[in-house]
């Protein structure tokens, strides 16, 4: 998986096997869900249920920050 930000070099967090190995920077980053799909894939046990399928759609997120 790449993380990119537009300015910097592509950090490829899926070959990170430390954290100690990712570099330093003057941001944070947060990554966000705004919808989670149930636990399952059928690969080795049942399949999702029905009701917690979540199908791929464009969404909306609303997201305020506040100084304490």
């Amino acid at each position: 998986m790449n993380r990119t930000d537009p300015g910097t070099p592509p950090v490829k967090t899926s070959r990170l096997l430390h954290t100690t190995c990712l570099t330093p920077r003057d941001r944070v980053y947060v990554n966000l869900d705004v919808a989670q799909h149930g636990v399952g894939s059928g690969a080795c046990g049942p399949r999702v249920q029905p009701r917690y399928v979540r199908h791929a759609q464009p969404v909306s997120l609303t997201l305020g920050f506040r100084t304490c």
